[in-house]
């Protein structure tokens, strides 16, 4: 019968059998195994099988069958006289649980035949430096959903271990961020979690920076947010800077004034900006002010008397990626109406649009023309009068053209422009020219934004005085 080196409690209850022979003389063979039949841990170097007999070498080895956390391994035999010793290539490593077994007939050196039935399972490393699991943290916000989840382990992980072996389902990217001594890693979606889902994770064969494994795979779930209805928008208004204006409706919009759209819970920014759109086109940028609030400022003005309609999709969602239940369209016109010429004179006549109006003037002088507006322009429209207002020769080909003297700002409302070299006709002849002033965003403007819809025409006739 063979004799067992020593005997140490296995906690896991790990079955060992003891050898049995099947002898062809009376003498019976004897090993002493260092690693005895209920022993949880182990850390020496090599699993030290002693035989009484002399063995056939090979006959052992090829009973040596070696497992490292359940995957077979090449086992490294080595002996020294009736000793043989085993072990892992490259060595055992910390926290592995190893599986050693030789069973079958092996043979002494005299050709002697001994049936072997030997069976050990250990993990490599001392009990007092297992690498454990210690807790699992949920952080949460006032809505009761999670923030992150912490995992707290008793020893510094190695960080290229955990990245690589932390599982999430279903997939979702996510920010790994460590504690200063590495014994805790948190763990927060890159953008939010999924509503209403269960996420399922796992960590296994992962290191600690001591380079022990992990003492078994763990594993569990949780509901990162729970959201019991759709999100729904609260208000569309016009906005100054960031402030909503709450009792203004679109159809107060003014020039390139803002809209803003407010919701009732947090919002996927993108799926806004994607899925909330105006017809005709409006060329804009988008301001998120807190992921409720959403501000679309146009680059140019919203076109005087257009009816506009604002669509908000399905594809809108929130943070959590809830759509809204249903499409809605919103159909307003801007407050912005057209500037109008309340008059225009040449010299101290009034001119009617769009007919010959005579006028008498002395020849050589100055002539001063007048255009009343019936709002107060804009500075920067005041700065670029000259290519608004334009008095130009018409008929015969032979009038004279006029020169701009100067223009004088009367008031916001008024501009009075000096011209000279004009033709004055005599008797029985016609000396016509034509007063323009210009309509279109890009001329006279007031600080609303407001325009001319189109060109004033007036049409002059100087006789001579």
């Amino acid at each position: 019968m063979l004799k067992a080196f020593k005997k140490i409690a296995f906690c896991f209850a790990l079955a060992a059998c003891a050898f049995s022979c099947a002898v062809v003389s009376f003498e019976e063979l004897e090993a002493e195994i260092s690693l005895q039949e209920k022993q949880n841990y182990y850390e020496h170097e090599h699993v030290r099988i002693g035989f009484s007999i002399e063995m056939e070498k090979t006959s052992v080895e090829n009973l040596v069958s070696l497992k490292e956390d359940g995957k077979r391994l090449e086992a490294k035999i080595e002996w020294q006289n009736n000793l043989c010793l085993i072990k892992a290539p490259g060595d055992f490593k910390k926290g592995c649980a190893y599986v050693i077994s030789l069973q079958g007939d092996a043979y002494t050196k005299d050709g002697r035949k001994y049936s072997l039935n030997i069976y050990r399972e250990f993990i490599f490393g001392k009990e007092t430096e297992t690498f454990k699991l210690l807790n699992v943290e949920e952080e949460k916000d006032l809505n009761g959903d999670v923030i992150c989840i912490r995992l707290v382990f008793n020893n510094a992980i190695d960080p290229s271990y955990f990245e690589r072996e932390f599982n999430i389902s279903p997939y979702i990217e996510v920010k790994i961020e460590y504690s200063k001594d590495f014994c805790v890693a948190e763990i927060s979606p890159s953008d939010k979690w999924k509503a209403n889902v269960y996420y399922s994770w796992s960590v296994r064969d992962i290191f600690s920076k001591s380079k022990v494994k992990l003492f078994r795979e763990y594993s569990s779930s949780f509901l990162g947010a729970k959201k019991n209805k759709p999100p729904e928008i609260t208000n569309i208004c016009p906005v100054i800077g960031n402030v909503f204006l709450l009792d203004q409706k679109l159809n107060d919009l003014m020039e390139a004034q803002g809209i803003g759209l407010e919701f009732d819970c947090l919002m996927n920014p993108e799926s806004v900006e994607r899925g909330v759109n105006f017809t005709p086109s409006i060329q804009g940028f988008w301001t998120n002010i807190d992921s409720r609030k959403f501000i679309f400022t146009p680059y140019k003005n919203y076109q005087i008397n257009k009816e506009y309609r604002l669509s908000i999709t399905d594809s809108v969602e929130d943070k959590w990626g809830i759509k809204i239940k249903e499409d809605r369209n919103i159909y307003f016109t801007p407050a912005a109406s057209f500037i109008k010429v309340d008059k225009a004179t040449f010299n101290t006549n009034n001119l009617v649009e769009n007919q010959i109006n005579q006028i008498e003037a002395e020849d050589g002088l100055p002539s001063y023309i007048k255009v009343f507006f019936d709002k107060p322009l804009s500075k920067k429209s005041l700065s670029g009068i000259k290519n608004s207002i334009k008095l130009d020769a018409v008929f015969p080909s032979v009038t004279q053209t006029p020169r701009l003297n100067s223009i004088n700002l009367i008031n916001e409302s008024c501009v009075e422009l000096s011209y000279s070299n004009l033709s004055v006709a005599l008797p029985g002849q016609e000396c016509i020219y034509k007063l323009t002033v210009r309509g279109g965003e890009n001329f006279i403007y007031d600080n609303l934004g407001e325009c001319l819809k189109e060109d004033k025409c007036f049409y002059i006739n100087i006789n001579k005085n």
